[in-house]
């Protein structure tokens, strides 16, 4: 088959979560011999690699060239959208973009290339596609990876929340990506009945726990000074991440380990916030800020160094950070109240268990569930090896991939298309075990 993605800003470095899952799950299916067409905007991308994945790899980028209708695009919007400020050139430059792709797809189709299905990604990918279903008639997959009303704490915008309820209502299918998110539709008024739930994944070969060398992880934490236990939080530091309240926790947990050390990595609207709690609780010498957005391979050195790793957000739908800590075989603790896919992704109890849910709102909570991983050297190994057992079973990109495919077959079948063509068996999927050594 052959599939358009619509997706305002793609690249093929970023870390941002729709844009690594339209990026791996593309180049997958690609080998599995299907077309992929990314239709997305400009960017500072590498166009040579972008040439190089389309001959050698399937995945085409067809980029948009974005006009500038900031001067006139005021007359004709909504009061809201006025008082976007800065924001309503951003907001100009996605209706521009989606316009374009939706022409652009219009005029392919027209000359008999044949797409199967428009899969568009979050409201900013939605709107071309609502343009164009009713003329070219193809099945529409909005895949939804965080909602408006989720990421602010019901303080966003009102026509963002709009565009992802209108996208919900003209698609055949909605992807959400965990069972929290379906549950949080449910409650915003979507039918279950058109959801289906396709987790994010790792690259579990990159990350990988035997890829660091024990010297580097020695080198590391004798950068940062780190002589003891070693808590972890990679992410956005942001009010629904939970940072502050595990800041906060640190107290607490002082109180069992005096020389533990958190390791912050990340940036967003709470750096000062952050700061000034630290030195408001006198913590500068136990909390290490790292203001930085780190690539592939400093997570994963950031990972390896981490004797547990700390996610307690009360709003992450999809848990991409704690899917990567796993992968890396590290016990993790996690939020698991409000909207958080890591209440699935984590199991907390029984022989498989690889981490702990706590009240990402309750630093005591949050202090508790670190102490316990913290307080057995065995129990965090097993964890571990259970946390990256599981990921080699259900989050891989190839079990992501095969999921993906089985909802586009069935999509295809639903629309009743006859020109779905048999896929090329993927590689064989086997059950992982890690054992101890």
């Amino acid at each position: 088959m052959k599939v358009a993605h619509f997706i305002w800003n793609f690249s093929l470095q970023s870390n941002g979560k729709s844009e690594r899952f339209v990026r791996e799950l593309t180049q997958r299916l690609a080998r599995y011999g299907h077309e992929m067409v990314v239709f997305t905007g400009e960017s500072d991308s590498n166009s040579e690699l972008e040439v190089k994945i389309k001959n050698e790899g399937g995945v085409e980028i067809q980029r948009l060239e974005i006009l500038d209708f900031e001067e006139i695009f005021p007359f004709f919007v909504s009061t809201e959208l006025q008082n976007w400020g800065d924001g309503l050139k951003f907001f100009a430059s996605i209706l521009t973009y989606n316009i374009l792709a939706a022409s652009e797809l219009a005029s392919r189709f027209r000359r008999k290339e044949d797409f199967s299905i428009i899969h568009s990604h979050d409201w900013s990918g939605i709107m071309g596609a609502a343009g164009i279903i009713n003329e070219i008639k193809l099945p529409l997959v909005f895949h939804i990876h965080s909602t408006e009303k989720g990421r602010s704490r019901g303080m966003g915008s009102k026509t963002i929340e709009a565009l992802e309820y209108k996208g919900t209502k003209i698609s055949d299918v909605v992807i959400a990506v965990s069972e929290a998110m379906r549950s949080e539709l449910q409650a915003l008024g979507l039918n279950g009945e058109k959801m289906r739930v396709v987790h994010n994944g790792v690259n579990a070969n990159v990350f990988r726990p035997e890829r660091v060398n024990p010297e580097v992880i020695k080198r590391i934490k004798s950068h940062y000074g780190i002589e003891a236990e070693t808590i972890l939080f990679i992410g956005r530091l942001a009010q629904v991440k939970g940072i502050h309240n595990l800041v906060m926790a640190m107290p607490e947990i002082l109180k069992v380990f005096p020389s533990a050390k958190l390791v912050v990595v990340g940036r967003g609207e709470l750096d000062a916030q952050l700061k000034f709690i630290i030195e408001h609780m006198d913590l500068g010498d136990s909390v290490i800020m790292r203001n930085e957005n780190l690539d592939e391979e400093g997570r994963i050195l950031h990972y390896a160094i981490a004797d547990v790793c700390a996610f307690p957000s009360v709003y992450d739908p999809s848990g991409v950070a704690c899917i990567e800590a796993m992968s890396m075989a590290k016990p993790v603790v996690v939020g698991a109240s409000g909207t958080t896919g890591m209440r699935e992704i984590v199991e907390n109890n029984g022989p498989e268990r690889c981490g702990i849910h706590v009240n990402g709102s309750d630093p005591s909570d949050i202090a508790n569930g670190i102490i316990e991983i913290l307080n057995s050297e065995r129990e965090r190994k097993i964890m571990g090896r259970n946390s990256r057992n599981r990921v080699l079973n259900h989050f891989t990109w190839d079990r992501i991939a095969e999921r993906m495919l089985e909802v586009y077959t069935e999509v295809c079948e639903m629309k009743n298309m006859d020109f779905i063509q048999k896929p090329k068996e993927p590689p064989e999927q086997k059950q992982y075990q890690l054992q101890l050594q």
